[in-house]
């Protein structure tokens, strides 16, 4: 368990409307609050309107997941969307949205930024990466 991560994804978001925007376009997302899922997880529950605007669709991005996602990307230095998919399976299950989500998060945290499609996120501070997620501490 990520209790660094998951620590300062509550204070952030819990009784906050956080809003982040999406990837490459201008609708954005609503992070909406931490919680379990059904089957335990401990997840990052987010919304975004439909293309009308009349319904809106409910997310979730497993917290544990992102720091699978980042262990296993450190070292490389960037994320990709195929890393995504490899790394986060059942945040990845409805689609890419999530990716986006994990993108935005990392970067709310100094940890780097997106470049493009094609590039990914880029890590650019590794040491801030490794110190939140407790490396070594096991």
């Amino acid at each position: 368990m990520i209790k660094n991560l998951e620590k300062l994804l509550k204070e952030k978001i819990d009784g906050n409307e956080i809003v982040f925007n999406k990837l490459e376009s201008n609708d954005p997302y609503y992070f909406d609050r931490i919680g379990k899922d059904k089957y335990g997880n401990v997840c990052l529950y987010y919304w975004f309107w439909d293309k009308t605007h009349n319904r809106k669709n409910k997310k979730r991005v497993v917290i544990s997941e992102i720091e699978n996602l980042i262990k296993s990307c450190l070292s490389k230095e960037c994320i990709r969307n195929i890393d995504y998919k490899e790394h986060c399976p059942v945040t990845a299950t409805p689609g890419s949205c999530g990716f986006s989500v994990i993108v935005r998060i990392l970067e709310a945290f100094n940890l780097g930024r997106y470049l493009s499609r094609k590039e990914g996120f880029k890590f650019i501070n590794k040491n801030l990466a490794e110190s939140l997620l407790n490396f070594g501490s096991c």
